[in-house]
C-alpha cells in the first residue's frame, strides 16, 4: 500500500470515528491529489466513485437519511467489489453496519460490521479492525 493511499485511509476511518457519523466533511480535490499517486490502486476512477460514495452516506447519516445512507454504501460496495478494493470494501461495510444500527436494524447492522470486520483482519487493519469492534459494542 502507497503513503498516499495509507493516509486516505487513514483520513477516512479517523474521521468516521471521530465525527460519529455526524459531520464528515473532505475535499474531493484533496482525495483526487492522493490517488492520482497511488500506483497500486485497482480503478483509480471506480475508487474515487466509491469514496465519494462512502462520503455521501456519512453526510447522509449526519442530517439523519440514514436509509439514504444505506443506498450510498450499497453502491459503493458494488463498486468496490467489482475493482476487487478489499480495505474500501470494508470501510463502506462498516459505515453500512453504523446506517443500519442509526435505523434500528440490529441483525443487518451486526452482518455488516462482522463482514467489514472480518476483511479488516484479513488486511491486518488495525485501525480499521478497532473501529468496526467500537461500532459492534454499541450495538449491544
Amino acid at each position: 500500500m502507497s503513503i498516499q493511499r495509507l493516509l486516505l485511509t487513514s483520513t477516512v476511518t479517523t474521521a468516521i470515528a471521530l465525527s460519529a457519523f455526524v459531520s464528515f466533511r473532505a475535499e474531493p480535490v484533496e482525495a483526487q491529489f492522493l490517488i492520482s499517486q497511488d500506483t497500486e490502486a485497482p480503478s483509480q476512477e471506480g475508487f474515487l466513485e466509491a469514496f465519494a460514495l462512502v462520503q455521501e452516506g456519512l453526510e447522509l447519516i449526519g442530517v439523519g437519511d440514514s436509509e439514504a445512507a444505506v443506498i450510498a454504501f450499497n453502491n459503493s460496495l458494488d463498486i468496490s467489489r467489482s475493482i476487487g478494493d478489499r480495505e474500501l470494501e470494508g470501510i463502506a461495510l462498516i459505515a453500512r453496519g453504523k446506517a443500519w444500527a442509526e435505523l434500528g436494524d440490529t441483525e443487518n447492522a451486526r452482518s455488516s460490521l462482522q463482514e467489514g470486520l472480518a476483511i479488516a483482519q484479513e488486511l491486518n487493519d488495525a485501525e480499521l479492525t478497532a473501529l468496526a469492534e467500537s461500532v459492534l459494542v454499541e450495538l449491544e
